[in-house]
């Protein structure tokens, strides 16, 4: 576990890796905020004018769940429910003419999303993706007009890696290095696999994040088998401000590209065109 400031060894527009065809499908940053945040009527009075040229489409949701994160070491699992309601029990949606990007807003949360889905739209990097975040929440930020603060932060990415059509799901090993390949007597191959890891992560000697490696078996369109690897890192940023959001993003981001780099296969490094 760290034990000290984590120090960025690049620039958000600096590359960390460089593929050719990355496999990268979906990211998304995300503030848990309280404060002077925006209410419905105002999200879409006041916020929707600054970014319609950019996000057009308005999309009614229901609001999502808190993001944050209990350092304590469980004791049993639990199941928690949670009720949504009343007026603000809403999420507001504003998406882009190509639904490639989305701006997400509720009384408690702020979030973009870029999600290429089915499409063969090239990956349009970090530095462009927390550029249009920015973008977004300082505008958010100016129209509150309050003390909005960040109090959590999360930024992930989603990896679909699939086979060729008909193909079978190669073994787990042969994509992700912290496993080794192995025969089980009297069994066929695996139909699912999976892999789960958390790690925590400290500052100056106390937990403020975790970070999430999970690797799920996967089927797309049309029929093909692959898995899909996500990593998540979710904290507290340093500051509240949107500098330290920013910093908690640059930070995750980093983590992230690094581990993924460092888990996966020179073989699908050679496939994805590592530069």
């Amino acid at each position: 576990m760290d034990r000290a400031v984590y120090t960025l060894m690049t620039l958000p527009h600096d590359l960390i890796v460089d593929f050719e065809n990355p496999p990268v499908a979906e990211v998304g940053l995300s503030v848990q905020l309280q404060g002077s945040t925006l209410d419905t009527s105002r999200a879409i009075s006041a916020f929707f004018p600054t970014v319609q040229d950019r996000y057009p489409n308005i999309v009614s949701q229901p609001p999502m769940p808190p993001i944050e994160e209990s350092f304590e070491i469980p004791t049993q699992a639990t199941i928690a429910f949670q009720l949504f309601g009343g007026p603000e029990a809403q999420r507001w949606s504003f998406v882009s003419e190509n639904r490639l990007e989305m701006v997400q807003v509720q009384r408690d949360r702020f979030s973009y999303g870029w999600a290429k889905e089915e499409t063969d739209t090239r990956y349009p990097h970090y530095g462009a993706i927390r550029d249009r975040f920015e973008a977004a929440y300082r505008s958010y930020l100016d129209v509150a007009n309050g003390d909005v603060q960040a109090t959590w932060c999360e930024i992930y990415y989603v990896n679909p890696i699939m086979q060729p059509e008909g193909e079978p799901r190669p073994d787990l090993s042969t994509l992700v290095r912290r496993l080794v390949p192995q025969d089980l007597r009297g069994l066929p191959r695996p139909f699912n696999t999976g892999l789960e890891e958390r790690f925590q992560l400290e500052r100056d000697g106390a937990p403020y994040a975790r970070f999430f490696l999970e690797v799920q078996s996967t089927v797309g369109r049309p029929r093909r088998l692959g898995y899909t690897i996500t990593l998540r890192m979710r904290g507290r940023p340093e500051s509240p401000d949107a500098d330290g959001a920013l910093a908690f993003f640059d930070e995750g981001r980093e983590r992230i590209v690094t581990a993924f780099r460092d888990i996966t296969s020179p073989e699908r490094h050679a496939e994805w065109g590592m530069r």
